[in-house]
């Protein structure tokens, strides 16, 4: 949580909404979202630690705080689906709609 809160810090804030579930609002561009999403990822000798996350922009994604979640659980759950050997590292983020 702290490395997340850290990452967000510059241009937005962290919430844990409790067991492993975190949320991160925020006003960032593209590269700035990147940069986040990074660090949500641990290595060391022998080990990686990766997860999973789903955006969502609004007004572009979703009109409501309500309806961007269930956007962001919908592709969070998209990228859990993802079968196995397609490649963890492979970029799995959802470019907004345009």
């Amino acid at each position: 949580m702290r490395s997340l809160a850290a990452a967000a810090a510059p241009v937005g804030v962290a919430y844990r909404m409790g067991g492993d579930e975190f949320c991160v609002i925020l006003t960032a561009s593209e590269p700035e979202l990147r940069r986040i999403a990074d660090s949500l990822s641990e290595g060391g000798e022998g080990f990686m630690v990766t997860s999973a996350y789903g955006a969502s922009v609004i007004p572009d994604d979703a009109s409501t705080v309500s309806a961007a979640l269930s956007v962001v659980d919908e592709r969070l759950c998209s990228r859990c689906l993802v079968p196995r050997g397609a490649g963890r590292r492979a970029p799995r983020h959802h470019p907004r709609r345009v």
